[in-house]
């Protein structure tokens, strides 16, 4: 059975290039369910010229892994694991691009009616590091 939830999102992008820095947050409704163990946030993606699209959280939190994914036209594949370097890919105008992370802190915080995610990554496309990330996402 599946519950509405309000999500706020907030992610930060440090660039070591230049050190620019990109927040961007955002809120937006979804809905939170539970299935073999398992915990899904489902909602509709605004930020950043996602247009609305879906997005999926696969929470496994006895493994302490979460999976993110993003539909057509704008896929994202990405799994995050504490201390692990993980692959992933994104599809862009111009093509798929190989990503990687490597997850440096994930807090997975699941209550009866609230939870939250942290997410404290490196970036890499193509092999090469491109950003340091946070990632919170809250929702009730």
């Amino acid at each position: 059975m599946s519950r509405k939830i309000e999500l706020t999102i907030k992610s930060c992008q440090k660039y070591p290039d230049d050190g620019r820095v990109e927040e961007i947050n955002s809120s937006t409704e979804g809905l939170i369910y539970r299935k073999n163990r398992l915990h899904y946030l489902v909602y509709n993606d605004y930020s950043a010229g996602l247009s609305g699209v879906r997005t999926t959280i696969k929470i496994d939190q006895a493994c302490e892994r979460v999976l993110i994914i993003r539909a057509k036209p704008y896929e994202y594949q990405q799994t995050f694991v504490n201390g692990k370097k993980e692959k992933g890919s994104y599809q862009t105008n111009y093509g798929r691009i190989k990503t990687a992370v490597l997850t440096e802190e994930l807090k997975i915080d699941l209550r009866d009616k609230k939870g939250s995610i942290l997410i404290d990554y490196k970036l890499y496309f193509n092999g090469q590091y491109t950003s340091r990330n946070n990632l919170l996402i809250n929702w009730v």
